[in-house]
């Protein structure tokens, strides 16, 4: 038997100095042995899904800031990326570089809160790319990543765990496969022109009964227009589209599906296709860190992952909108096996409560059930499977439980100003401008209602504030047994 996999796990729980997702994530770094992926002098990158114009459950800017402040630790120097992406919406907000970066901004990704530069990894228009080879790959043989990505020294894939309506989960393995590459990468992830057309697997299911055409689709225009290669024909009462000509980008179908009539749909053999593909596409990136001829070498060195186990939306960060958790947050993983990492993910998931009013809830599902799969249809273990399969690590896992120690080291380690506390901050500016004793002297005191018994026993005291104020004397009682106060001075 196999080994398992290390993956290091700190709960979202947080409930003192030291136990802020920030300073775990930080910790993380290198209890997992992240560290070790830089060298100095190393372009790093943080590779990012910066989110859709509209959404909310993306990653906390700060989330992502906490890598970009470990590889300059470490003499890197990061820059947080994403790619652009094919137009699967009639409003997709990173088509180009000018948007994402917009994008971007608007969910805080910017140079100035993340500490180094903001880079889309694939060029203005997603074009900017680099071909390798995938000789392993079950359906691909070759990934196009981002030139950005795959030119860098290393890096650290800093991933949103969450469910995804095509993949089941995007997690680490889809931060590789899907979000690594370009728009051509897109579409070789998606299956686009796999197949021959009358097989509908790599093109879209026409189903000419259910598109009433251009007399009664109310978006019927926007069809023919979006299609990048003029395949669609709008008739009165129906649509054609030209399979020679098609590219399979999607764009007519997300827009039927979400504006029109559901006339263009996907074959139910596409969705696990899908997924085995963007596995293979995930291989091709690390392979861009890998030695000919070698196996587990420049890749597990060079490239980690943290996933953030929060906001666990049935959706992806690539729609505009944000639904109620699946699950409650659950913690922060941090490992160098890109499978484990996504396997642990999605049974920690699967262990955790259901989110309550959530569409697990709603659907019935139980703690324990394949959360994802009975949500989006498909098994996302499906992924994890087929990256194991490439070698690119194991589904057998150890999961290392991590917590920080409550001590001054650890208070002070990932404060902003580590080398001083905020009293020693403040000690000085008193020794030129004792600002109470200003008021003191000048003024003879705060102006304040007096406390007396009068004001203690008003009605709102006694219905809100008085109950708590006698269990806190009551706590004080029992502090004083075994910690005697002194009295406090009387004026």
């Amino acid at each position: 038997m196999c080994i398992p996999e290390k993956v290091y796990f700190s709960e979202s729980r947080e409930r003192n100095w030291v136990e802020s997702k920030i300073y775990r994530a930080k910790d993380l770094f290198y209890e997992a042995g992240l560290d070790e992926c830089v060298d100095k002098g190393d372009f790093t990158a943080v590779k990012i899904h910066v989110g859709e114009w509209g959404r909310t459950h993306v990653l906390r800017p700060e989330c992502v800031a906490a890598m970009a402040d470990m590889i300059k630790l470490e003499g890197g120097r990061p820059f947080v990326t994403d790619t652009t992406c094919q137009p699967y919406s009639h409003c997709c907000s990173r088509v180009n570089a000018y948007i994402e970066l917009v994008s971007a901004a608007y969910h805080g990704f910017t140079s100035a809160s993340m500490g180094c530069p903001i880079i889309i990894a694939d060029g203005f228009a997603g074009e900017d790319d680099v071909i390798i080879p995938v000789p392993n790959g079950n359906i691909l043989k070759e990934s196009y990543t981002a030139r950005g990505i795959a030119q860098a020294d290393g890096m650290i894939i800093t991933t949103h765990g969450k469910g995804h309506p095509m993949t089941a989960y995007g997690g680490a393995i889809k931060n590789l496969g899907i979000g690594a590459q370009s728009k051509r990468g897109k579409y070789n992830s998606h299956l686009a022109m796999w197949g021959e057309p009358e097989d509908h697997m790599g093109w879209p299911v026409l189903i000419k009964e259910n598109c009433p055409g251009s007399n009664g689709c109310p978006v019927a225009d926007m069809c023919a227009r979006v299609c990048p290669v003029d395949a669609i024909t709008v008739q009165p009462d129906t649509v054609d589209i030209d399979w020679e000509k098609c590219y399979m980008c999607q764009t007519c179908q997300w827009h039927c599906i979400i504006m029109a009539t559901s006339a263009l749909k996907w074959r139910d053999e596409y969705w696990p296709m899908n997924q085995i593909a963007m596995a293979d596409a995930a291989m091709g990136t690390l392979n861009a860190w890998q030695e000919p001829g070698k196996e587990f070498t420049k890749y597990r060195e060079k490239v980690g992952c943290i996933t953030y186990l929060i906001d666990n939306d049935q959706m992806c960060d690539c729609v505009p909108w944000a639904d109620l958790p699946v699950a409650p947050d659950i913690g922060t993983l941090a490992t160098k096996d890109y499978v484990a990492i996504d396997a642990c993910a999605c049974d920690l998931v699967d262990q955790s409560p259901i989110g309550p009013w959530s569409v697990a809830e709603e659907k019935g599902i139980k703690v324990g059930q394949d959360r994802y799969e009975l949500i989006q249809d498909y098994s996302p273990r499906i992924q994890i499977k087929a990256m194991e399969m490439l070698g690119a690590g194991e589904m057998h896992y150890e999961i290392v439980e991590y917590e920080p120690v409550l001590t001054n080291e650890n208070v002070m380690k990932w404060s902003i100003v580590p080398e001083k506390s905020s009293g020693e901050l403040l000690k000085p500016i008193f020794e030129t401008h004792d600002m109470i004793k200003e008021v003191i002297e000048r003024f003879g005191g705060f102006k304040r209602v007096p406390f007396t018994e009068d004001f203690a026993q008003r009605a709102w005291i006694d219905d809100y504030w008085k109950p708590g104020m006698e269990r806190a004397k009551a706590m004080v009682k029992e502090v004083n047994k075994v910690f005697p106060l002194a009295e406090v001075p009387k004026k």
